[in-house]
Parts: C-alpha cells; sequence; structure tokens
C-alpha cells in the first residue's frame, strides 16, 4: 500500500471526497499522485454510518427491545461496507493491472472502490430522506416501473438491483479503474459492468434460494 498524505497540492482529503460527486476524475488523478489510509478509511466510515442511520430510522424509537433484536444487523451493516471494501479493491487491482495492463496498487484500487461507495451513502441519505416524507420505502429505479407479477421473477429481480445511484457508482468506479490504469472510462467500464452483472446475478440467486427455502 502507498505511503504518503492525504493531502495533494489544492485537493486534499475533503475535496476528493466532494470531487467524487462533481469531477471524480480530477479525485481519482490527486490520488495517483499521493495517496494514503485515510483515502480508503475514512470514506468508508461515512458509508457505515450512513448504512447505519439508515436502518436505525427503521427501528421504532419507543420500542427499546426493537434496538436490542436488531443489534447484529447494525454489526452487519457497520462490517459490510469495510468487507466490500477490501474484496472489491482486489477484484479492481485483478481489472487494472491484469485485464487493462495498468501498474495500479492495491491502496489506490482502495482508495477508488472507497471514494466510489460514497455515492451509496448519497443513496441511503437520500431514499431514508424520501421514507421519512412518504412513509414508504422509496426506490429510485426500474422497481417502482414493473409489473406487480413480474417483480418476483428472475428477470424483475435483475431489473430491481439497477437504479439512478447504482449506475452513478459504477461509472465513477469505471473513471477511477481508468485513472489508476492509465486508460480511458470507456474502456474500465466494460469490465466493471461485466463484475456488476455477475455480482447481481449471485446475489439475486442467492436471495432467491433464500426466500424458496423460507417458503417451504
Amino acid at each position: 500500500m502507498e505511503q504518503g498524505t492525504n493531502e495533494h497540492p489544492g485537493l486534499g482529503l475533503a475535496g476528493r471526497m466532494i470531487r467524487t460527486f462533481t469531477a471524480p476524475g480530477r479525485t481519482f488523478a490527486s490520488v495517483r499522485e499521493r495517496s494514503g489510509w485515510l483515502d480508503w478509511f475514512a470514506p468508508t466510515l461515512i458509508v457505515v454510518a450512513a448504512e447505519v442511520a439508515h436502518l436505525a430510522a427503521r427501528v421504532p424509537t419507543e420500542y427499546m427491545g426493537a434496538w436490542l433484536e436488531m443489534a447484529p444487523a447494525f454489526l452487519m451493516q457497520a462490517v459490510n461496507p469495510f468487507l466490500h471494501l477490501f474484496i472489491a479493491g482486489a477484484v479492481l487491482l485483478l481489472v487494472a493491472n491484469f485485464i487493462l495492463g495498468g501498474g495500479a496498487t492495491y491502496g489506490r484500487m482502495l482508495a477508488v472502490t472507497a471514494y466510489a461507495s460514497l455515492v451509496n451513502a448519497a443513496d441511503r441519505i437520500v431514499t431514508g430522506l424520501l421514507a421519512l416524507v412518504t412513509g414508504t420505502q422509496v426506490s429510485i429505479g426500474l422497481r417502482p416501473l414493473l409489473a406487480d407479477g413480474m417483480r418476483d421473477t428472475l428477470a424483475g429481480l435483475l431489473l430491481g438491483i439497477v437504479d439512478v445511484f447504482g449506475l452513478w457508482q459504477i461509472l465513477v468506479t469505471a473513471i477511477g479503474t481508468g485513472v489508476m490504469a492509465g486508460c480511458s472510462t470507456r474502456r474500465a467500464l466494460v469490465p466493471v459492468l461485466i463484475l456488476w452483472a455477475l455480482w447481481s446475478i449471485l446475489l439475486v440467486a442467492a436471495l432467491s434460494a433464500l426466500k424458496a427455502s423460507m417458503g417451504r
């Protein structure tokens, strides 16, 4: 993993986080110049906070027992972003170096994964606020547009995963991977999309199997 501070001339850690949403190419160019452990730890910590807050908002405040019952879920919400970080960073390192022919380091790809995951944090904040306003869980994607009979089918579950924030995160990940590999975003987007599709299929298959086993 690369050593160094998180200060690049004119673009510190906070600036990198902000520009992940406004100019991700500049964020990742800065990371490529110099990066440190805060580049993957700080964004992931924000994601953990957003995930925990999103879950906490669904627990009745007047029922203390619910908080105790949800303790394992809160723990998983805190651990999962870091598990995703280390696994996805390793996979993206293989993509950047062996598929795209770059010379990225694991530390840089951890940073790419972490900064891109900030989009997921934004998703939790936006959908959480919309849920508070409307009183129902909101999905900014294809799921609300699907017919009721289609939502529980394999095709429906796959289409239900597609949402605005998910596509945004894929694009940011592709931009970061391209910068670290020294290639165009268009070239990096193909393997990133393939990885996302494979992961989605595995996730949907697992959920379908779980639902089938619970229905027996």
